[in-house]
């Protein structure tokens, strides 16, 4: 890392023993990273925690690596999860109303899918089975190449250890790629 800052960071992802790339606009099919921030890597401006900010949106937007697939035999959902399994039941099993409560009809919806009708509405509203407001067009997530970072301060989600982690494989990385070369060129 002789050259930091005054070059622009070779950031790689190197997925675990359980898990592969996933070639996407960010990653190459070697792991190599290509965001546009480092494309406008500037010595005196950029920086590394901007920069890992930076792959946490793009990342996030598209995951580099993905779960390999499993031999074993798993259900379609989580067992213990907070979500309700599925039972044998096709109708629900209905106690009958409570004064003050409006009753749920003991029978599936026409769509004949697992969900909950939206009931009667209150009285003197309209029923509408929409949302009550329309949401907006735009996505919520800005796109990468749009991304301001924030200011350059320490208590996210990256700690000094995660960055000192991410330099030392760089620079073994480096290192590595160096003595293959010399290994190569003395041949």
């Amino acid at each position: 890392m002789d050259t930091h800052p005054q070059h622009v960071p070779l950031c790689f992802v190197k997925p675990t023993a359980d898990m592969s790339l996933k070639v996407s606009r960010y990653v190459d099919s070697n792991g190599k990273v290509y965001l546009p921030y480092l494309h406008e890597w500037t010595p005196n401006g950029s920086t590394l925690q901007t920069l890992v900010q930076c792959m946490i949106t793009a990342f996030g937007e598209l995951p580099p690596v993905y779960s390999k697939p499993r031999n074993e035999n798993r259900p379609p959902y989580p067992v213990n999860s907070f979500m309700p399994q599925p039972s044998g039941n096709l109708f629900p099993i209905v106690s009958p109303p409570q004064a003050g409560y409006p009753s749920v009809a003991p029978y599936p919806s026409t769509s004949n899918l697992p969900y909950p009708n939206y009931g009667t509405p209150y009285p003197g509203s309209v029923n509408t089975n929409g949302p009550p407001f329309s949401p907006p067009n735009t996505t919520p997530y800005p796109h990468a190449t749009s991304y301001i970072p924030g200011p350059d301060v320490a208590g996210g989600t990256i700690t000094e250890e995660h960055i000192k982690a991410s330099l030392l494989s760089a620079v073994e990385d480096k290192l590595r790629r160096r003595l293959k070369e010399q290994s190569q060129q003395s041949q």
